[in-house]
């Protein structure tokens, strides 16, 4: 059946919602380590979730940590070069410079486990001020009435079971990461006090 030609209609006869129809990767995430788990492949949350980005990405790129050192000191020598490049140029570097990247990598494994589809390496978690304390048995959590506040599960060197190598003094964490999405590299300075505590970003 075919209409008369220059026929009008009434806009609220033909016109229609546009709803969205794109997924986020997030959910792409989710659908491909639910898919992964019920065919039973030994992989991890991480990994699953690098796969999803690799396959559904639109630049197919995946999020990682290529570098984490501990330098000492307030990181101004890091504003123009990465520390694996001064300390391939500088062996004197390599005094004040401790590769970390195996325990940071670890901490991503875990963080992405406790998050399923977010690979935030300092996921920030929704808590009291106080502490929580939880019966196993029951489920049942008695939480003090305090506004929540975000707080890091990775607040210090010891969280991330990294044995401080420069104890009572100033040192800075540096990152190269590549960033989900769009695969961009970059640095990431993180100040950590004498104490080997640090406010995670």
């Amino acid at each position: 059946q075919y209409s008369t030609a220059s026929q009008r209609f009434a806009a609220w006869v033909v016109g229609k919602e546009v709803e969205p129809n794109c997924i986020s990767l997030q959910a792409c995430r989710l659908l491909t380590q639910g898919i992964l788990a019920r065919s039973l492949h030994c992989v991890t949350n991480r990994q699953a979730a690098l796969i999803a980005d690799q396959t559904f990405g639109r630049a197919c790129c995946v999020p990682g940590v290529l570098g984490a050192f501990l330098v000492r000191g307030d990181g101004t020598a890091l504003s123009s070069k990465s520390a694996a490049q001064l300390r391939s140029e500088d062996e004197d570097w390599s005094s004040s410079c401790v590769d970390v990247r195996q325990q940071l990598l670890l901490a991503h494994e875990e963080m992405a486990s406790l998050n399923p589809s977010s690979l935030n390496l300092f996921h920030r978690e929704a808590r009291s001020g106080q502490s929580m304390q939880q019966s196993v048995p029951s489920r049942q959590t008695n939480v003090v009435s305090n506004p929540l506040q975000f707080f890091s599960r990775y607040a210090s060197l010891e969280d991330l079971h990294i044995r401080d190598p420069f104890p009572g003094q100033m040192k800075v964490l540096s990152l190269r990461c590549v960033r989900a999405g769009d695969g961009q590299r970059f640095n990431h300075i993180i100040q950590v006090d004498p104490e080997g505590k640090f406010e995670a970003q």
